[in-house]
């Protein structure tokens, strides 16, 4: 099992880094394909190769059988579009997987169209979803990525995010094609509501409050992440620039840092008295810019 850790720096797709839960793996993406075609069947490919990719134990925690632990848990294929706008989860109930004698692959197979036609996860080798129907209910459009792909087997799970090289960008409304990204920083945070086959996430942003200044975070990055930080999470609050905290509303201006980032493309915005021009600067991945008195917004950007 792979765990990765960082320091209190936005990274890649979390706001805050700090070491993700014991059972994340976070994989490079090979490919990512969403077809939502006007008169035919929604359709999901997903590919993602890493020789890091580890499998669980028949049994055990990452078993995703009925005969693994807690029987099977609730394993599940996820698709989040950028900023939270969609959020599908497609179950995938124990019956359907099998493993080999040797214990080094999971397989899932549904021939009723109703979930996944096939799910495998490799050991040392891939991950990869074949989906078609109505249950792959992710609207297809402009601004979409990075879109994450988590694919959960009983408490075991292996995430990628596809904002690398866009082939398809979504706006045509019918089809989104990426490739060739690398493994993002985190898990999406955890979806609000369940069911046996879909659901649209009900998340709100959030605020982290730090020490000596908040940070604003979008559904799309784990809140789990701001607590590991020693943060405390308010839900659809905002960042107040005048004292660090979190508040009601939008919150006061004051000094801001908004970071780009280059690869994946993605916003962050933090402020309070702990942001200075000498601490909001352009790293390898991100440029930054400073703001003596701005408002911290959901989208990440600083509002002067």
């Amino acid at each position: 099992m792979r765990k990765r850790s960082a320091s209190l720096v936005v990274v890649g797709w979390a706001v805050l880094a700090a070491v993700p839960a014991l059972a994340d793996q976070l994989l490079a993406g090979k490919r990512l394909t969403i077809r939502t075609p006007t008169g035919g069947a929604n359709r999901v490919v997903h590919l993602a190769r890493d020789a890091a990719l580890v499998v669980g134990n028949a049994g055990g925690s990452g078993d995703p059988q009925c005969a693994g632990s807690g029987g099977g848990g609730a394993s599940s294929l996820r698709i989040v579009a950028s900023g939270g706008a969609d959020d599908v989860v497609i179950a995938l109930p124990c019956a359907g997987w099998s493993t080999n004698a040797s214990n080094t692959l999971y397989r899932y197979r549904d021939s009723s169209g109703t979930t996944c036609r096939l799910v495998l996860v490799k050991h040392h080798a891939l991950v990869k979803a074949v989906c078609t129907g109505p249950q792959v209910s992710t609207g297809v459009g402009a601004g979409m990525a990075p879109v994450a792909v988590q694919t959960t087997l009983n408490a075991e799970r292996y995430c990628t995010a596809f904002g690398g090289t866009i082939v398809a960008d979504g706006s045509d409304g019918a089809k989104f094609v990426a490739r060739d990204s690398s493994a993002p920083a985190g898990c999406p945070a955890t979806s609000t509501t369940t069911s046996t086959s879909s659901t649209t996430s009900t998340s709100l942003a959030y605020c982290c409050a730090l020490a000596d200044r908040c940070v604003f975070a979008s559904p799309s990055q784990p809140s789990e992440l701001c607590e590991q930080a020693g943060g405390t999470v308010s839900p659809d609050y905002g960042c107040d620039g005048g004292t660090g905290g979190c508040v009601p509303g939008s919150g006061a201006a004051g000094p801001c840092c908004q970071r780009n980032y280059i690869v994946p493309h993605q916003v962050a915005c933090e402020g309070g008295p702990g942001v200075t021009g000498a601490s909001c600067v352009t790293g390898g991945n991100w440029i930054a810019s400073y703001y003596p008195s701005a408002v911290c917004t959901t989208s990440g950007t600083c509002q002067p």
